[in-house]
């Protein structure tokens, strides 16, 4: 800090502190409310101004932030003080926040005097700090309960003038108040410096100041903006002060710490102890009982302080022992350090053959069983804090290079991706090929999920760059699972599976993802498991239900038919979506046997409901793309088009729109299948995959359903609605039926009716029931049929 800076900010503090005094001196109450504030907003300022521009990084610098912290903490309570009183009206001593306000700055500044305490009483004797804050506690407070309470009990009373904050305050007073005289006086040898002197003494007579505010308090004579205000301010002013001295002449130097040549202390120190009872004596006269107290501290603060100076001489005995010993262990090392530097070049070369015998032959990678046997020694001496981030990566679609271009080409992709892991990794690293097309990394400091979430980007980045071999261009993708130890594990075997977990989770989600292992990945890892077993059962079919969702014509709100919509109801009630089961079902092959129980529990409703109530209702049924894959699923149509019940007209199959682009050849399969039993066959979620307008031309769908996402926006976004226009426009005019899905809003029906929608199905006129809920509900106006004689 440049020396006019320093003059100026001095010349500053005097005006505004000068400006202050003179408004409490007059009694001008307005303006003084106004200082006060201002003069503590002050010194925050320079305090924050010299914590931030100090280039030494020592306990002096932190105590100055808390110190500055203090000092805005008073500048808030006396703006609150000004806003309830002034402003609102209300009287300031009566609102907590104000009360925690200022205790805070009680707070602030014990915690600014602990950090210098911790730095400076490093090389005291414990037990003789801890001695004579206690004694020296006690001994104060007899002295402020005899001299300034008159020996009265009723001092409990000064405690509640304002609560439990009162207390600590209170208790955080007597604790810097004798931390600093035991501090001062403790000192054998050494200099205090100045801005040492200034801030210490400015903690001091605000302690001071604190316990005359309290003796006011106590008699009922606090007055506000009076010198007791005026007292507070200027310690806050001299701790600026200090700090601005410290900044500009200290903080380009050294630091001095002060040097203490034992751990005990000033002899002269127990001598405050009778002091004390002298000045109870002179000011409040001779009483018997107080004599033995402090004869009785006194006394014991004699005996402590021999045992201690007696166990420092010992441990400094001690301490000249192990010296010795340490230079004894020095020669005997110098002895042995050939031999140890011999034994060291031999653990290199056996650490050298182990790094060939387990080394990836393709890659020069490390094979599992290395990687493993290293990563479980860096975990077992891994030091407190530390983390190891495990990513198991996996090349997405590898197996059709293999397939296609042989695995000579599949090699030399591996060994490219080896190179570029090598390159996209951290030092503090260690890749392996676990097998295959599998790698996995373990990074040390990856601490988080956010550092290793940017690793894992820069890893899919490199790995999916194209690669060019033998004119052949390539381009991989690789999916990631992170897991992190400890967090996420406590030992290899579980960070292993928690970052296979991830993987899994990554690759359901696209190919160049990457997911970091949490308890949601787990619990969804876990209820896959639950599913897995639930479908493996005999019996599954028990938990399954058929809950049926209306379609309605429009304008009109006719009812037209029901969508089946599978459900799987737990032992514990729990409902389950097909969007959580469906998946693992297609892959465990059980969609087959799910989907020819679907269809027949849907037939034979629809069956019930159109006989019952002489209705011609159509009965939607998704088929899954493995479904169609099946010959079971024909045999099944043909069985149930012979029950004569049974009018084909009345199912409809909805297929989605993925598989509606399989191809050509494919798709006039589907229909064959379908149109040749007479059923009606409808395109599910148009809109949101690959819509092809020329499949519309080349197969004749019966109806289009438009996706829910884009009837979300049909009623807020101009654009949506223009695209639902088009697409009903277009099935207009090529003779196709539109249904809307979704329809959860008056806005979003009467959107749909604007632009000629023919039917729709949504929360808005009917949720997903069960067989009878439909039937109480969207059945009951129609008559059933009288039963034939």
């Amino acid at each position: 800090m440049k020396k006019i800076n320093y003059y100026r900010a001095l010349i500053l503090i005097g005006f505004t502190f000068t400006a202050y005094l003179i408004s409490v001196i007059y009694q001008l109450e307005s303006l003084s409310s106004i200082l006060s504030p201002v003069n503590a907003f002050l010194a925050a300022f320079f305090l924050f101004l010299t914590y931030l521009k100090s280039n030494q990084k020592n306990w002096v610098k932190y105590s100055l932030l808390f110190y500055a912290l203090a000092c805005l903490s008073w500048f808030l309570g006396d703006g609150l003080w000004v806003y309830y009183e002034h402003i609102i009206g209300i009287d300031p001593s009566e609102v907590a926040l104000i009360t925690t306000t200022y205790l805070l700055t009680n707070v602030f500044l014990a915690l600014g005097a602990l950090i210098f305490a911790i730095y400076q009483f490093r090389n005291w004797n414990l037990a003789k700090l801890v001695l004579d804050v206690i004694i020296f506690s006690l001994g104060a407070i007899l002295v402020i309960w005899i001299v300034f309470f008159n020996r009265s009990f009723e001092i409990l009373s000064l405690l509640t003038v304002e609560g439990f904050f009162s207390a600590i305050s209170i208790t955080l007073d007597l604790l810097v108040y004798t931390g600093i005289v035991v501090w001062y006086l403790s000192i054998r040898s050494g200099k205090i410096l100045m801005y040492m002197r200034l801030m210490s003494g400015g903690l001091f007579f605000f302690t001071l100041s604190d316990f005359y505010y309290y003796y006011t308090a106590y008699n009922n004579n606090y007055t506000p903006d009076s010198f007791s205000d005026v007292a507070y301010i200027s310690t806050l002013l001299i701790i600026a002060i200090g700090g601005l001295l410290y900044l500009y002449r200290y903080n380009q130097d050294t630091i001095v710490t002060l040097e203490f040549s034992t751990n005990i202390g000033k002899r002269s120190k127990e001598l405050l102890i009778p002091a004390c009872f002298v000045l109870v004596m002179l000011t409040k006269g001779f009483v018997l009982t107080e004599f033995l107290i402090f004869t009785t501290l006194f006394v014991v603060y004699l005996a402590s302080n021999a045992y201690i100076q007696s166990t420092v001489k010992t441990a400094e005995l001690l301490k000249k022992e192990m010296e010795l010993n340490t230079e004894l262990e020095s020669l005997v090392s110098e002895r042995t350090q050939k031999l140890r530097e011999a034994n060291r070049k031999l653990l290199a070369k056996n650490r050298e053959l182990s790094y060939l015998s387990n080394t990836d032959t393709l890659t020069n990678l490390y094979n599992r069983r290395y990687f493993l046997s290293l990563l479980e020694e860096d975990l077992a001496k891994l030091p407190s804090g530390q983390t190891v981030t495990l990513f198991f990566m996996d090349l997405d679609r590898f197996k059709l290079i293999n397939d296609t271009y042989g695995h000579d080409i599949g090699d030399r992709v591996l060994v490219e991706i080896s190179d570029r892991l090598n390159r996209a990794t951290c030092d503090n690293s260690i890749i392996s090929r676990m097998g295959g097309d599998e790698f996995v990394l373990a990074c040390t400091g990856c601490s988080d999920n956010a550092t290793a979430s940017d690793m894992a980007t820069r890893i899919i980045a490199a790995c999916s760059q194209e690669v060019l071999i033998n004119g052949y261009i390539f381009h991989p993708a690789v999916s990631i699972g992170i897991s992190i130890y400890p967090q996420d594990a406590s030992d290899l075997e579980t960070l292993i599976k928690n970052a296979d977990i991830a993987l899994y989770h990554a690759k359901s989600q696209g190919i160049n993802k990457f997911a970091v292992y949490n308890a949601v990945i787990d619990g969804q890892a876990k209820k896959r498991n639950e599913i897995e077993l639930f479908l493996r059962k005999t019996d599954f079919y028990q938990d399954l239900r058929l809950y049926y969702q209306p379609q309605f014509s429009i304008p009109d709100h006719k009812l037209t038919g029901a969508e089946a919509l599978i459900r799987w109801i737990s032992k514990d009630s729990e409902i389950m979506t097909p969007v959580e089961f469906i998946k693992i079902a297609e892959e465990t092959d059980r969609i087959n046997e799910i989907g020819i129980w679907v269809l027949k529990k849907a037939v034979l409703q629809i069956i019930a409901w159109n006989n019952k109530y002489d209705q011609n209702l159509k009965m939607g049924i998704n088929i899954s793309p493995k479904q169609l894959n099946s010959t079971h699923l024909l045999s099944e149509l043909k069985q149930l088009t012979q029950n004569q019940s049974f009018n084909p007209n009345w199912l409809d199959i909805e297929i989605t729109e993925n598989i509606a682009m399989d191809g050509e050849y494919r798709m006039t399969q589907i229909f064959d299948l379908f149109k040749s039993i007479g059923m009606s066959i409808s395109i599910d979620d148009f809109g949101i995959g690959y819509s092809s307008i020329s499949t519309l031309k080349h197969f004749s769908f019966d109806r289009i359903k438009i996706a829910k996402p884009l009837i979300d926006s049909i009623a807020v976004n101009g654009k949506g609605k223009q695209i639902v226009k088009a697409i009903v426009l277009l099935a207009k005019t090529i003779g196709i039926q539109t249904i809307a899905e979704g329809v959860e809003t008056r806005e979003q029906l009467d959107a749909l009716v604007a632009v000629g929608c023919e039917q729709i199905q949504g929360f808005y006129l009917g949720r997903p029931v069960p067989a009878e809920e439909f039937e109480a509900l969207f059945l009951k106006d129609f008559t059933p049929k009288k039963p034939q004689v």
